[in-house]
């Protein structure tokens, strides 16, 4: 394998990220993530606890690589069921056209009410770097 480079994405200035399994329009491209109101089987988030998958799909120098996100099968009622994951909601997968050029980044847990996202950087994160997608689900 030949290193590559990944840029580094700010959606405050216009970066958009791909919802993989959006119920919806797959692959949907936001640019604002407080767009998501639903999770992949089209159930509400809003005041619940869920993980995101973050993963990239690096693209040899000089072309276009991509910020992913794949939405959870589930949400949980406390920060404590969803950090632990107790009943495998993440989705760690990346679809077949992207294995060679995708990786997993990071899961992030969070709860969002309304608007408002509540985020803990101390146990809402799980770093995914190195990871293979099927090894880490659970």
């Amino acid at each position: 394998m030949h290193k590559q480079t990944f840029p580094a994405y700010d959606m405050a200035t216009g970066a958009d990220i791909h919802i993989v399994n959006d119920p919806v329009a797959p692959y949907k491209s936001v640019t604002n993530l407080n767009t998501i109101t639903v999770d992949a089987n089209g159930d509400t988030i809003n005041n619940k606890w869920f993980s995101v998958v973050v993963w990239g799909v690096a693209n040899k120098t000089g072309e276009v690589s991509h910020l992913m996100c794949n939405l959870p099968i589930g949400s949980y009622n406390t920060e404590t069921t969803a950090v632990s994951d107790a009943l495998g909601y993440s989705v760690y997968t990346i679809p077949a056209q992207f294995r060679g050029v995708g990786f997993l980044m990071g899961r992030f847990t969070v709860n969002k009410a309304t608007n408002v996202w509540t985020y803990n950087s101390g146990v809402g994160y799980q770093d995914l770097r190195g990871f293979i997608p099927n090894a880490t689900a659970g």
